[in-house]
């Protein structure tokens, strides 16, 4: 899968349009579509990489792959405390990929 395609994947997922992308990180209007047929600045590819939480190497690398893993708890009630733990579990788990 090429950048472009990688960069839709990653709207569709979290919900918005590429136009929605370039305004929240200040990107010039239509630029990610023009990535197809040039290669965008590496801050470019950054900030993207970092807005959806994956690494650049992901993003560029065409054999690269994410896998989205879902738990679920049915009927199970979590306290305040296992909540935060999750997440902090969460955040070590990403700062090992990068």
């Amino acid at each position: 899968m090429d950048l472009l395609t990688k960069v839709k994947a990653l709207c569709k997922e979290h919900n918005i349009t590429l136009s929605e992308l370039e305004n929240e990180l200040f990107f010039s209007r239509g630029s990610i579509s023009k990535w197809n047929r040039s290669m965008p600045a590496g801050d470019k590819i950054l900030a993207v990489a970092q807005r959806f939480d994956v690494t650049t190497d992901y993003l560029l690398n065409e054999d690269a792959d994410i896998y989205t893993l879902a738990a679920h708890h049915d009927g199970e009630n979590w306290s305040r405390a296992e909540l935060k733990e999750i997440e902090e579990f969460k955040r070590y788990v990403r700062s090992k990929r990068k």
